[in-house]
């Protein structure tokens, strides 16, 4: 099977599942607190038991050095915690911020980077202000793209 197939049926197994549909969140980097990785099913399932043992404030950080392998670990993790944990997925080096919001169709449950100073976000908004910066995107940027997965 291919690997797209295998994240497509991913996808499909997630989207069934009430965490999917809940409001997605957002944050800046300096506020993201305990962040476990998940880069396979097995961190997926520790988490898990974690959660079990009665392990609370944190969160699942899906990982990998593609766009590919970011979604597909953000579908096992929503899969396997069920709502249990939030699954997050930063934008940065691997993921951009537009390529972090398609991870809310795999089950993301929050987005995380560095966000634009707030003086530098009043200035996009300015008719003539500088563009968008894809790397540090303004709050309203990463609000409407959560908008746009229709997690809000």
């Amino acid at each position: 099977m291919s690997v797209a197939s295998d994240l497509h049926r991913l996808a499909q197994d997630v989207r069934g599942q009430a965490s999917t549909g809940a409001q997605a969140v957002y944050l800046d980097e300096s506020l993201a607190g305990d962040e476990r990785p998940v880069g396979s099913e097995a961190d997926a399932l520790a988490l898990k038991r974690a959660y079990d043992r009665g392990e609370r404030g944190f969160v699942a950080l899906a990982t990998g050095s593609t766009g590919i392998e970011i979604y597909t670990h953000t579908a096992l993790a929503a899969r396997v915690l069920k709502g249990r944990v939030p699954v997050r997925v930063r934008w940065g080096a691997s993921l951009g911020v537009n390529a972090a919001a398609l991870a809310l169709c795999y089950g993301a449950d929050e987005l995380c980077g560095p966000l634009a100073a707030r003086d530098l976000e009043n200035k996009i908004a300015i008719i003539g202000g500088p563009p968008e910066d894809p790397a540090r995107p303004s709050a309203r940027h990463v609000e409407a793209l959560i908008r746009g997965s229709g997690r809000t």
